[in-house]
């Protein structure tokens, strides 16, 4: 009865806890492993972990699991915490898990692009650009040349998004792995995928084990501990 409900619901709270840690962790590794430099316009896929906890919790977990991650990441990298910046990064789960609550009877495909790009705009555009121009000194007229980037970035994102979405038990293959991340490199072997996993794993900590393997294929992330798959 009651108390079963209350176990229950204890159990899912502890599950969106850890969820929430493995999407921070994501999120920091993306920003690091997913990107390119340029100056002050900085392209990384960070931002996609945000974006699925405000897609798939909510816009205060949106606004958690970004913010976090920033004030983490950046400390790990040794820059001062810039609280208008981490604002920037908290903003694009926010915005983004509002519209997407606000807006339950579009199609899956418009809706996760308004969220998606309002994200962007708000955090990526507005936010951070007022914190390079405030703290940095940079000039409005130089950082109007990031717009273009925001909007890449939020295309690829809005894709992304939409995919994990619709395929939330896609198998991913060691081979597509090794394509996506070393090309058409023949010296790697598919083993070389499972050593970084099981290190991918170690640094996620506790979270680690929502990866599960899937047998003599792949990986695939688990919305329970699975463990292997035949």
């Amino acid at each position: 009865g009651i108390r079963d409900a209350q176990e229950s619901r204890g159990l899912g709270d502890v599950y969106k806890r850890q969820v929430l840690a493995l999407l921070i962790a994501m999120s920091i590794v993306f920003s690091w492993v997913l990107s390119i430099s340029t100056g002050f316009v900085r392209f990384n896929l960070g931002s996609l972990p945000t974006l699925l906890a405000a897609v798939l919790f909510g816009p205060v977990e949106g606004f958690a699991v970004g913010a976090v991650a920033d004030m983490i990441g950046g400390t790990l990298s040794g820059y001062a915490i810039n609280p208008l910046i981490t604002l920037g990064a908290g903003s694009i789960g926010l915005t983004a898990g509002l519209l997407w609550r606000a807006l339950p009877n579009l199609r899956l495909g418009l809706r996760t692009q308004i969220s998606v790009f309002a994200g962007h705009a708000v955090g990526s555009i507005v936010i951070d650009s007022l914190a390079l121009h405030l703290f940095y000194n940079y000039p409005w007229s130089v950082l109007v040349t990031r717009i273009p980037n925001a909007l890449v970035l939020a295309a690829v994102n809005t894709v992304l998004v939409r995919l994990l979405l619709e395929n939330t038990n896609l198998v991913v293959t060691r081979e597509t792995i090794l394509q996506v991340v070393w090309g058409t490199d023949i010296s790697v072997e598919s083993r070389t995928v499972d050593m970084h996993i099981r290190t991918l794993r170690k640094k996620l900590g506790d979270a680690g084990r929502y990866i599960c393997t899937v047998r003599k294929v792949g990986y695939k992330l688990a919305d329970n501990e699975e463990g292997e798959e035949e």
